[in-house]
């Protein structure tokens, strides 16, 4: 039996500022433990009162970020996640 899950939020995910973000991190850690197979699909808003380059500060903290140069973004809604979408 494959578990897989797929955890998608607006906020970011690796937002140490963010309390959901930190418990949703561990929870997912625990999940994983279990065997369970999670993916992570989130922007960079930050929870912070601050203005701050997403791609400065998660590169600060030693992830491997790519800055697209196009318009387009991720989508979720009902019928999945699409790719192409121009943010309004």
């Amino acid at each position: 039996m494959n578990r897989r899950i797929l955890f998608v939020t607006r906020h970011c995910y690796l937002d140490d500022s963010n309390g959901a973000a930190v418990s949703s991190r561990e929870v997912i850690n625990l999940l994983t433990g279990q065997g369970f197979n999670v993916e992570v699909l989130s922007s960079t808003m930050l929870d912070l009162a601050i203005e701050i380059d997403p791609i400065s500060w998660l590169a600060g903290r030693g992830w491997n970020v790519e800055a697209m140069a196009d318009q387009f973004s991720w989508a979720l809604d009902a019928r999945g996640i699409h790719y192409g979408v121009v943010p309004k």
